[in-house]
């Protein structure tokens, strides 16, 4: 029976609601937005799983209906299952024009940009995207959208880690140049890995990035679709900017809801 959307939307989406699907939903710790304090932060679930993201995918879940426990998994892992595997859930994920066709997309949860980071003391003019390309190494993270990104643009001074604590080593230590990754993102990581951020320094912008909420391609898009009514039924209600004033306290940092996203002030 057609769902009479124009007459009664909010029983529409009751009833379609009402078919709660079971989905595999991952994250990576990959703090400020999903992390976890357990001692193995490579694998984690339920409660141990935290932050403003996980906040907003639990209260997406509470209002679909929808089964699945938030689990942390390891990047290439989860990217993998999300490309391969019905029914699989993976935030946050930067949407980009090489990810765009390949999955499914909830959001925005967040904006900020893409930069290279450097040491502080370095002398190195990065202006444009060839002055990076002669850089002694960039340290990326696997399947990262930074790395694809570079990827695409045919850099061959790549060092990929799945650890980001080796990534910042790396460069604190002068064995890469540069480091790729976000102004949302590095403060906080860079801290909770034992490093002081203030000894990195950002020199040019890569791109700005979209965090989204991730979709198998084969996921059947009516699930998607109440997912996204969730979202925007949140951010209507004021939850998400409650839950953003949360965890801009919590990490100390001042976070604005702008354009429907969290954000850097």
């Amino acid at each position: 029976m057609p769902c009479l959307a124009r007459i009664v939307p909010f029983f529409c989406f009751v009833f379609s609601s009402a078919f709660a699907a079971t989905l595999s939903v991952y994250t990576v710790h990959e703090p400020p937005l999903n992390f976890t304090t357990v001692k193995d932060v490579s694998y984690a679930s339920a409660e141990d799983v935290r932050g403003f993201s996980v906040d907003i995918v639990r209260e997406i879940m509470a209002r679909t209906k929808d089964r699945g426990v938030i689990k942390i998994i390891p990047w290439p892992r989860s990217y993998k299952l999300l490309s391969t595997e019905p029914n699989v859930v993976l935030f946050s994920m930067a949407r980009t024009p090489l990810r765009e066709l390949q999955f499914q997309w909830v959001g925005p949860l967040s904006f900020s940009k893409s930069l290279l980071y450097v040491r502080r003391d370095s002398k190195r003019a990065i202006n444009t995207l060839d002055d990076a390309r002669k850089l002694n190494g960039i340290a990326v993270m696997a399947d990262d959208s930074k790395t694809q990104f570079l990827e695409s643009q045919h850099f061959t001074n790549l060092n990929v880690s799945t650890s980001w604590g080796v990534l910042y080593h790396k460069v604190q230590a002068g064995r890469m140049d540069a480091l790729a990754d976000t102004n949302l993102d590095f403060p906080i990581k860079a801290r909770a890995e034992g490093f002081n951020p203030v000894e990195l320094k950002p020199v040019f912008e890569l791109f700005e990035t979209d965090l989204y909420i991730g979709f198998s391609k084969s996921t059947p898009p009516d699930i998607v679709h109440n997912w996204q009514v969730a979202l925007d039924s949140i951010k209507r209600d004021g939850t998400f900017f409650r839950l953003a004033k949360k965890w801009s306290r919590y990490w100390n940092v001042h976070w604005v809801v702008k354009d429907g996203a969290l954000q850097p002030e």
